[in-house]
């Protein structure tokens, strides 16, 4: 994310369904990193900080049919067509965890 520290790695085709902080209408996968970057650096939700998302294009990229998924925690992953995944990682490129989650780490 520019502007932060924040390092996020991208998955094409990929879904985490399940720890859902929210859903928001985005044109695109880059906003949707930005949004969960500021979720993760401002925490709004009892369940903590966003660690991932979950991008789901039902048209082109650029049209108002696409929605991100901010999520807290990363659960196990599906194959999805016209889908991207992105999660939070550390300086080795590991997902942050848990541990993050509430602030700790």
């Amino acid at each position: 994310m520019p502007g932060t520290n924040l390092k996020f790695r991208r998955e094409c085709n990929a879904n985490y369904p399940g720890a859902d902080l929210c859903k928001v209408p985005m044109s695109t996968m880059e906003d949707c990193i930005n949004f969960c970057a500021i979720m993760y650096m401002f925490p709004q939700s009892a369940n903590g900080r966003c660690l991932i998302v979950s991008w789901i294009t039902k048209d082109l990229q650029g049209t108002e049919d696409n929605w991100c998924w901010l999520k807290y925690e990363k659960l196990s992953g599906t194959a999805v067509p016209k889908a991207e995944a992105a999660y939070l990682v550390n300086d080795d490129g590991e997902f942050v965890g848990n541990k993050e989650r509430h602030g700790r780490g």
